[in-house]
């Protein structure tokens, strides 16, 4: 609803003219006035809105008027982009008609579909105001048609230009379409007696390759032979463009000038427009001359050629239009007329609409739909171009036709493949976010409800891993297949990840949404794929929100459902969880997006901030090696610590990129302290997330780049994931302490290992947990057990780091426990990892 609407179009000279107005009016703003910018409000405002929205309008610009009118809510959107927007649709309203997110976003929508027809009317307008260079170029088409030859067009086309645009020397040349060589042509002004070959220039070559204007300044030419006659003339700028016609460059214009300020834009865009009426023209003067010279190259074309008189009478059809179309040889055309090869609707377009634009202008391009003896259709990409006699006499049309079947399909496969996702045939995300945008809309609308089941695979990794990622794609297919088949046909089915799917029920409540997304995981835990005589399958974890809620759009609803997934995996995996706002709602969705940019910005824009921290000998009180420590950097520099991103990084699944990250800095600077005469040895930190055959394989390919000792390098893992990860933990151990690193167990003692499962583990470190060091002064129960921890390591062949020593008391007692290492602030503070030594 509004009390005034203002529909204004961005005028050629960059002026606002208001196009339509309608509701209260305002005197001095009616349609039809110009304006240098539009009113009220620019959209500078609010780029990345796209709209202004303003709902207590102040004294600006027309603000008296519009307060005296009683307006006050002022809701604004530019037609196009609003970086380059055709014009500008504004609605206003009284006190009482506040506008809202929703009316903008509504209103974005009305003007995107406005936009093309108002395209179409700036064209057409244009179009009306050139009709003096319309007439003209058209009299060169009737040239073209009446015999001229190329030379004789090219030089009336260059005289005609000349009249509108001055030039020094201007060249037309046609361009053979099989070798891209210039062919006949035509020079007019300084020089024209010269042979066109010693003046073809850079410029000309890359506007004939490229297919696009050229502009150039201070002309080059491709051969230096050809520098001498072009400074006897002085020609200093000039402005090369291709004459296209169906797509192919037939041929190309030159104008060149003394002056070296080059030509304005006004005479290119003019040059542009004639070029683009001529080249029809230029293009058909040589098909006519091809077709009187070379009947048999005509006759044998692979294009529905034919003419026809003024009364849309058949003259003459080649071979390959009879057969398009299915005729017999020797069948009589001249019984046919246009009605005979198109549908009444295309033959009344054809002489209401092309021919007429033909005679206008020259030529006319487009698309049709031949019509068989069979009675079906063929889409075909047309030229009709007048014919006249010498005398100037019209005498009818000729129409060409190229079958563009297999174009229409490529271009349905486009589109296809812009919706769908090519594995599963499911939609894709880009689709599903139009889906889901539209459901929430019409939900909101009708005052029904609906709901967004976001499903992810549980350890789908480790089934390409461990099968195979052919193994892995047969499983998502049939995932794909089973949840399709668990729901209605007017529900929405998408893979919008490598293992993630989403599905929009409509006129589903929560309640009966959650049961859905109960039923659709049993589905997946129930689908089974077989591979190498094996049956492999895999479960997931869903998150369930219901819609419409207050505010929220889309992409607030897929973090909903996002944060619900990961409460479902934490709470054990393969269920179903609901989403409760108590959880943290909106802002623990912004929270983990923005720790998520965060780390992948860290990572992809090198933020990745590597500290040391010594670790010293207890004997000798000497550096023996350093533990790597990680930061995150954001684009304003402050550094994140690893508990501010680490568990976040965790449950976003993407903790594996800073491991791999870090590792692959500390190889690097490894390498440089090696070169450089400072060997060092690093202890590295991994998550438990981490572990599994893709990261060993990344760290020992790594290694050997930077021909790294692996003997110098120790992976710490933490005591919990050495009994979370089970036998994919041992695994990956096994495959390091394989190729030479060294491996240690890190925060021992504050978990649940047995002693069993450390037995099983190649590792060679034991790190204690700093809570039972830091302290020792005031713990003997920490004191014995630290001995306990101690004596089983040593027990074990492994040696002793302690974490958090805090003074000298603590180093004392740690080398009468036989302790190896010490590692803390008494013995050094975490500083920065330079680059170089």
């Amino acid at each position: 609803p509004y009390d005034r609407l203002t529909f204004a179009t961005i005028r050629p000279d960059g002026k606002i003219e208001n196009a339509y107005v309608t509701g209260i009016a305002l005197a001095g703003w009616e349609s039809g006035t110009v304006h240098d910018r539009p009113p009220f409000a620019t959209l500078t405002s609010a780029s990345e809105q796209q709209y202004v929205l303003d709902n207590h309008v102040e004294a600006r610009q027309l603000g008296a008027a519009v307060i005296g009118a009683g307006l006050r809510s002022w809701l604004q959107v530019p037609l196009g982009d609003a970086t380059a927007p055709v014009g500008y649709l504004s609605i206003q309203a009284l006190k009482d008609g506040a506008y809202s997110e929703r009316d903008a976003r509504l209103l974005q929508l009305v003007a995107a579909q406005v936009v093309p027809a108002v395209k179409n009317a700036q064209l057409y307008e244009r179009t009306v105001a050139l009709a003096g260079e319309a007439r003209l170029l058209a009299d060169l088409s009737r040239a073209a048609t009446a015999g001229l030859d190329i030379p004789a067009l090219a030089g009336r086309f260059l005289e005609m230009v000349r009249t509108r645009i001055p030039f020094d020397r201007g060249v037309l040349r046609m361009v053979d379409a099989s070798t891209g060589g210039l062919g006949s042509g035509a020079a007019v002004g300084r020089g024209a007696e010269l042979p066109l070959p010693a003046f073809r220039s850079r410029t000309v070559t890359e506007a004939v390759a490229l297919g696009r204007l050229v502009v150039d300044r201070d002309v080059e030419p491709e051969e230096p032979s050809i520098a001498a006659p072009l400074a006897q003339l002085g020609l200093r700028s000039s402005v090369t463009l291709p004459l296209i016609s169906d797509e192919h460059v037939v041929g190309v214009v030159t104008l060149r000038r003394m002056d070296g300020n080059g030509f304005a834009q006004d005479e290119i865009e003019f040059l542009s427009r004639a070029s683009a009426q001529i080249a029809p023209a230029v293009d058909n003067a040589r098909l006519l001359a091809e077709i009187s010279t070379l009947a048999s190259t005509v006759e044998n074309s692979p294009d529905f050629i034919c003419s026809a008189d003024l009364e849309s009478r058949v003259q003459y059809l080649n071979g390959a239009g009879r057969g398009m179309v299915g005729l017999a040889t020797d069948y009589d055309v001249t019984q046919l007329s246009w009605e005979d090869f198109f549908s009444q609707d295309e033959a009344a377009r054809l002489k209401d609409v092309s021919i007429p634009s033909a005679l206008s202008r020259g030529s006319w391009h487009g698309e049709l739909w031949l019509k068989t003896r069979d009675g079906s259709t063929i889409p075909v990409e047309s030229i009709v171009v007048p014919v006249y006699h010498r005398n100037g006499a019209l005498l009818g049309v000729n129409l060409s036709a190229r079958n563009i079947a297999d174009r229409k399909r490529a271009e349905q496969e486009l589109h296809t493949l812009a919706t769908t996702d090519t594995l599963t045939g499911l939609l894709n995300r880009r689709q599903f976010m139009l889906m889901l945008d539209q459901a929430v809309k019409l939900a909101a609308r009708h005052r029904s409800q609906g709901t967004l089941v976001y499903l992810d695979l549980d350890g789908f990794k480790y089934v390409n891993d461990t099968h195979g990622h052919i193994a892995g794609d047969d499983l998502l297919v049939a995932v794909g297949k089973a949840l399709r088949a668990n729901v209605r046909t007017s529900d929405v089915v998408a893979r919008t990840g490598g293992d993630e799917f989403v599905v929009i029920l409509h006129d589903a409540p929560p309640q009966e949404g959650l049961k859905k997304a109960g039923q659709l995981v049993k589905a997946v835990a129930d689908t089974m794929v077989v591979t190498g005589g094996e049956k492999v399958g895999t479960t997931c974890s869903a998150g369930v929100v219901g819609f419409p809620i207050a505010e929220t759009t889309a992409d607030d609803l897929v973090g909903f459902a996002d944060l619900a997934m990961y409460m479902a995996k934490d709470a054990g995996r393969n269920r179903a969880h609901a989403y409760d706002p108590s959880e943290g709602g909106r802002e623990l969705v912004s929270g983990l997006q923005r720790t998520r940019r965060l780390i992948l910005d860290a990572v992809d824009s090198d933020r990745v901030r590597l500290y040391r921290q010594p670790i010293v000998s207890v004997a000798t009180r000497q550096i023996v090696m350093y533990e790597v420590l990680v930061r995150l950097a954001d684009f304003e520099g402050r550094l994140f610590s690893p508990m501010e991103f680490i568990p976040q990084a965790e449950t976003l699944d993407v903790v594996h990129l800073i491991d791999q990250r870090v590792a692959e800095l500390s190889f690097t600077r490894w390498r440089k302290y090696a070169d450089a005469g400072q060997p060092l040895r690093l202890s590295i930190n991994l998550s438990g997330r981490s572990l599994d055959a893709d990261m060993s394989n990344y760290i020992i390919e790594a290694g050997k780049r930077h021909r790294v000792e692996p003997s110098t390098i120790a992976f710490e893992i933490t005591e919990t994931a050495t009994w979370r990860g089970g036998a994919q933990t041992e695994a990956f151990a096994r495959a390091l302490n394989d190729a030479g690193y060294r491996m240690a167990i890190d925060d021992f003692g504050s978990g649940a290992t047995s002693f069993k499962q450390i037995r099983s583990l190649p590792f060679h470190y034991l790190k204690l947990d700093g809570s039972l060091v830091e302290n020792l002064r005031e713990g003997r129960h920490d004191r014995d057990l630290i001995r306990s921890l101690s004596g089983l390591a040593h027990t074990l062949g492994v040696e002793v780091i302690a974490e958090f020593v805090q003074d000298e008391e603590t180093m004392e007692f740690l080398q009468a426990c036989g302790i190896e290492y010490a590692q803390g602030f008494f013995v050094g503070r975490p500083a920065e990892f330079d680059e170089n030594p």
